[in-house]
């Protein structure tokens, strides 16, 4: 039993309580309140949730003795603490129970709006998100109150773009960036500058948004705020997605689900298995997209999340319906239908409904196959035809084109500037401490560079026993260039990266048999095997797609490396084709210090595919 609740009991049958009792207790109570005041103006990706949720227990628990400002920054952290889990719901239920009481802050009330904004728009409640913005818009009338302000309007932006309001969201955005210019300092808010992400990527600006996110992403590595970098993994993810970069997409989905795994994030897991899902299924493969999909399914089961669910049911009914028949979605396609009749749709549940009419229409249920069709005419014309994205010209467009400069620009210079600031501080903490710092730094290194050898050799040995016409699969060499990269910004060494292609394979696929391909395909891996050197690592990323990898190499070497192999594969096969001419490129280049992904950085090598060529 609790302290506060013996000196009660105590009271009421007459036994005396001693002032050191007394005295304790309200020494716990003080230090309570003191601890939760420094989490609440803390609030930043680092906060110690798990001390945070054991604190909040002994305030709620004892309520009577805690005034209602602090009640409501103890709801405020357990949002928080819920939603670095990903459980959005959850924090926003928090955030609701901190509303309810009566004499809270103006700053706080606005704190508490936003986190049950958040919740609104994880649950597809896009219309709320809107009415909650507008409430704070009219609260945060200070200059005290800018960053919720800045915060309501990128909300304000996202669900008018949800919605299909495109003009007010870009005019929205223009405010943002106004208010910016203005108040410099509110800028390096990792979350406003995903919000302002975010929205781009709702107006359909793909290539924006990917942009913004990849920088906010290399500003989390340089500031070294990993905390919740899953979430940011998973927007970059989407924005890969709806920009066709499919394997980029994958393998951020990928990151996203093994950083949401390590903080036991569930939801988030299901989002990253969701994003998976669609991602297999769009390049066919429907098997373990169906295993994705269902992972997901049984993650979002239970968690009141109805708009991820709706999309995985979706999703799910597509797969099953491309490997087993119709029939076999049928189960997904009626709980779907279910799930969205009490629900707000979005531009991604409307593919539901053709499905629904096919359904309908093979059981010869004519009426309710009409009905579907004509739903799905209703929604189509909503997000597609009634509300289209405005065709800018004069100012609308100089608007439009200023905020997309403007964001990125945004990103750029806060990372810049943020990673200036932080590095500035750990220099100041080095200088204190550098004696140790350089023993420890030794002693690491030595052995990373045992460890290193040790794989160098290991490696070595494999290529030893592998046959000279096979090289390695698209799979292994992507883990071996994942780890190569890893290795050469660790120890500082360079790395130079080669991509050679061969760009008209499909031509070549097409016009001879599989025996002619399987011949090509061993002669040109035995002479990328011959051009390798000793520590050189090569392998097939694609048909016709190859990667090598030359550390302690400089661009001119790895050009002539190159150039030689090129030459090698048209003289000594390929002028046995015939008439058939081949064209064959290659690009190179060494990731400096700011390519922090290397999957971006990979992404970057083969776009530049122009620079190095010979046909």
């Amino acid at each position: 039993m609790k302290l506060c609740s013996l000196i009660i009991l105590f009271s009421l049958i007459g036994l005396p309580v001693s002032a050191h009792q007394q005295t304790q207790e309200y020494l716990a109570i003080e230090e309570n309140i003191t601890r939760v005041e420094d989490y609440y103006l803390r609030q930043d990706e680092n906060l110690p949730y798990e001390a945070v949720v054991s604190l909040s227990s002994q305030v709620v628990q004892n309520r009577q003795y805690y005034s209602s400002n602090t009640l409501a920054k103890v709801f405020a952290l357990l949002a928080d603490a819920a939603a670095s889990k990903g459980d959005l719901v959850g924090a926003m239920q928090f955030a609701q129970d901190g509303l309810t009481i009566n004499i809270i802050e103006p700053s706080l009330r606005l704190d508490l709006l936003l986190k049950v904004a958040k919740g609104h728009f994880a649950r597809g409640n896009f219309q709320r998100v809107f009415d909650i913005a507008a409430e704070m818009l009219v609260l945060a009338d200070g200059a005290q109150a800018m960053k919720y302000r800045l915060m309501a309007l990128a909300y304000r932006a996202m669900s008018n773009a949800l919605l299909n309001y495109a003009e007010q969201a870009l005019s929205d955005l223009h405010q943002v960036d106004q208010l910016l210019a203005r108040h410099q300092e509110l800028s390096q808010t990792l979350e406003l500058l995903q919000l302002l992400a975010q929205t781009r990527f709702y107006l359909h600006d793909y290539q924006s948004a990917l942009s913004m996110q990849q920088a906010i992403l290399k500003m989390r590595f340089d500031l070294s705020k990993k905390k919740n970098i899953e979430q940011t993994y998973l927007q970059l993810a989407q924005a890969y997605r709806f920009s066709g970069k499919l394997d980029d997409a994958y393998h951020a989905f990928w990151e996203a689900k093994t950083f949401a795994e390590e903080k036991s994030a569930v939801i988030l897991v299901g989002y990253a298995q969701l994003g998976l899902g669609q991602v297999l299924f769009a390049q066919g493969a429907y098997g373990e997209a169906d295993k994705a999909l269902v992972t997901a399914e049984n993650l979002f089961k239970g968690e009141n999340l109805k708009s991820p669910y709706l999309t995985t049911l979706i999703a799910l009914a597509k797969t099953r319906q491309e490997r087993r028949g119709p029939a076999s979605a049928y189960p997904y396609l009626l709980r779907a239908e279910k799930l969205a009749e009490n629900m707000e749709l979005a531009r991604e549940h409307i593919d539901l409904y053709p499905l629904l009419s096919a359904m309908y229409r093979g059981q010869q249920d004519i009426p309710r196959a009409l009905h579907a069709l004509l739903t799905y005419t209703e929604l189509h014309e909503q997000f597609l035809l009634n509300k289209p994205l405005p065709a800018l010209e004069g100012p609308a467009l100089l608007t439009s084109e200023k905020s997309k400069q403007l964001a990125a620009k945004l990103v750029e210079k806060n990372a810049l500037h943020a990673s200036f600031s932080e590095k500035y501080q750990i220099q100041q903490k080095i200088i204190m401490i550098l004696a140790v710092l350089v023993i420890l730094l030794m002693l690491f290194l030595l052995a990373g560079w045992l460890k290193y050898r040790a794989k160098k050799l290991n490696l070595a040995y494999d290529e030893v026993e592998q046959a000279s016409d096979v090289l390695a699969s698209p799979v292994k060499i992507k883990q071996i260039y994942q780890l190569a990269y890893k290795m050469a910004r660790k120890y500082e060494y360079p790395l130079t990266v080669g991509y050679l292609s061969i760009n008209n394979w499909k031509e070549l696929s097409f016009r001879f048999n599989k025996k002619i391909l399987m011949e090509v395909t061993k002669t040109v891996a035995t002479l990328v095997n011959e051009y390798s050197g000793e520590f050189d690592r090569a392998g097939m990323l694609d048909e016709g797609e190859y990667l090598l990898l030359c550390p302690h190499q400089s661009g001119q070497e790895v050009e002539e490396k190159l150039r030689k192999l090129t030459e090698s594969i048209k003289v000594r096969f390929f002028a046995n084709l015939g008439e058939f001419s081949v064209n064959i490129t290659f690009s190179y280049d060494v990731p400096s210090v700011q390519d922090i992904d290397p999957y971006v950085f990979l992404a970057k090598l083969t776009d530049s595919m122009g620079n190095k060529s010979l046909s």
